[in-house]
């Protein structure tokens, strides 16, 4: 009831500046606010895939949400429609009020994201949660009719969305595992505009695709618990078509347990309906890798956003971090040396630290041109250097030579010790990579003296704290390993020529109280080299 003030007049107003009398107070009913009207709802929403399959997790299940946005309602109310295993049950959220009229309402559906919350951002619903999974969504125009909503949705899948399925009974959510191919890209939904409709969000390309734990609930098929990946084909030539994939899959985590499994000329994608839900093969088909792990830093290319992994080892290495610090202990880590563009060092195995070496392979002589597989007349595919006749391998420095070849600034993958030895996509690092690494955004580098190398341990949001170890190994000169001062400087190749494409080829060189030095050096000298994937 609300409390009005009158003032009859002048004469009240004169009494009351005489006397002093409070105004009169008159009490008047209000007419109580009508209540809101309930909505109900009778919406439905037809699943792309139909009843669940074998393979993935397709068709509704129990628990299963869609969260449906209305246009004309207040930021950050929803619905949630949530399948109890017959039906749709409908719960307001967040004080969902839908004015009278019409508009659109959006529908997102995510794979374990059941419980996610929604919040508001600048006039935005956004999820708390990014779930890097496949999602469906859809739209439809509402019009309120006797206080009900209805409609149906259609759920689609965003295009090029593929899903792989790896058995595993003891799978566990405790368990960190993702997979990686660079054909792929995961994807997640990120927020819904009143307007514009829903939006999402996509990792760099070949990003790791984080694996759910999905145990399906019709058992009477023989279908297993395992890990669920999902993610977009971010080439249309690999939609409809056949392509070469070598996947990655990191069990617990970044120091965790690698394998790797290729399939060459495969096609993984037709259509929404065909090839997208796939079953991939037992883990203990893969072949688990001992060497040269693929380590996510969370670095990326300039060349297409391309996301770049780091070998935990020089290439030839057999520990990717020292046991102890002995010189022995530290040369495990320093591995083999290689000529720019040779695929196998000059000593024979097992003398890769002699000093001075003198068990070179047949036919070589140390690290100097006679050895170089590359000058002379040697007509194969790289850019080469030659000198004129008469002049001995001394001269390099000073000429004159000539140059023969293709003019390539790059090496090839059959130059390529990296790629040769260990197949893939593994190769040198370009000039770019060392940048990125040498970054100090990125990065931090830390000498670390007891075991005689460099720790670069990445400040990238998401990839903090993982780190790679890079051993002071020095380089090899014809027959001498110490005057190249190995426990001093690193020495690493790149895959480029120097921008003069003379005989000097780009390098890494790491110090013990800096990194970042990309000098040109003679391609006929021995260094070690850190390989890199994509």
């Amino acid at each position: 009831m609300k409390k009005f003030i009158l003032l009859f007049g002048a004469a009240i107003l004169a009494l009351s500046s005489c006397r002093k009398e409070s105004p009169v107070i008159i009490d008047i009913p209000q007419e109580p606010e009508a209540p809101a009207k309930a909505i109900t709802y009778s919406l439905d929403a037809i699943h792309p895939d139909g009843a669940a399959t074998k393979a993935v997790k397709t068709g509704w299940e129990t628990g299963d949400v869609i969260f449906v946005f209305f246009s004309g309602a207040p930021v950050p109310g929803y619905l949630e429609m949530k399948w109890d295993g017959t039906k749709w049950n409908f719960t307001e959220k967040n004080s969902l009020a839908i004015p009278d009229g019409q508009g659109t309402m959006y529908a997102v559906y995510q794979p374990f994201g059941n419980d996610n919350e929604v919040l508001a951002d600048n006039g935005n619903w956004v999820f708390k949660d990014i779930h890097y999974t496949y999602f469906l969504r859809d739209s439809q125009s509402y019009n309120i009719s006797n206080g009900q909503v209805s409609g149906t949705f259609n759920m689609g899948i965003p295009h090029g969305f593929v899903q792989f399925f790896l058995d595993d009974p003891l799978a566990d959510s405790s368990t960190e595992m993702e997979l990686r191919e660079i054909f792929l890209t995961p994807q997640a939904v990120n927020s819904v505009h009143p307007e514009y409709g829903i939006s999402w969000i996509s990792g760099h390309r070949g990003a790791p695709l984080p694996g759910y734990v999905y145990d399906k609930e019709n058992k009477a098929s023989g279908e297993q618990k395992g890990w669920l990946f999902s993610g977009t084909l971010i080439y249309n030539n690999c939609m409809g078509a056949a392509a070469d994939y070598h996947f990655t899959l990191v069990k617990g985590g970044w120091q965790g347990r690698y394998y790797q499994k290729s399939f060459l000329n495969k096609q993984y994608y037709t259509s929404h309906s065909e090839r997208r839900a796939l079953k991939m093969p037992a883990l203990s088909t893969w072949t688990e890798l001992t060497g040269c792990k693929p380590i996510d830093l969370g670095t990326k290319t300039a060349y297409g956003d391309i996301h770049t992994y780091w070998s935990s080892c020089n290439l030839g290495a057999s520990k990717d971090f020292p046991d102890g610090n002995t010189l022995e202990e530290c040369q495990a880590t320093w591995g083999d040396y290689y000529a720019w563009g040779a695929t196998e060092p000059h000593y024979q195995a097992g003398h890769a630290y002699d000093n001075p070496c003198s068990h070179w392979k047949p036919g070589l002589t140390g690290y100097d041109w006679d050895s170089y597989p590359h000058s002379g007349n040697n007509a194969h595919s790289i850019f080469k250097y030659t000198f004129a006749d008469g002049e001995d391998d001394a001269d390099w420095y000073n000429g004159p030579g000539q140059f023969i070849g293709d003019n390539l600034r790059w090496l090839e993958r059959e130059d390529d010790a990296a790629a040769v030895a260990l197949g893939g996509r593994w190769e040198t690092p370009t000039v770019e990579d060392w940048e990125v690494l040498f970054d100090t955004n990125n990065f931090t580098i830390s000498f670390d003296p007891d075991h005689r190398g460099v720790k670069f341990t990445s400040k990238i949001p998401g990839y903090e704290g993982r780190s790679i170890f890079l051993p002071l190994a020095g380089a090899r000169g014809h027959d001498y390993l110490a005057e190249f001062e190995y426990e001093v400087r690193g020495y690493y190749w790149s895959r480029e020529l120097s921008n003069d494409l003379s005989t000097d080829a780009r390098t890494a060189v790491i110090l013990r109280q800096e990194s970042g030095y990309l000098p040109n050096m003679p391609r006929l000298f021995g260094m070690p080299i850190r390989p890199v994937t994509y």
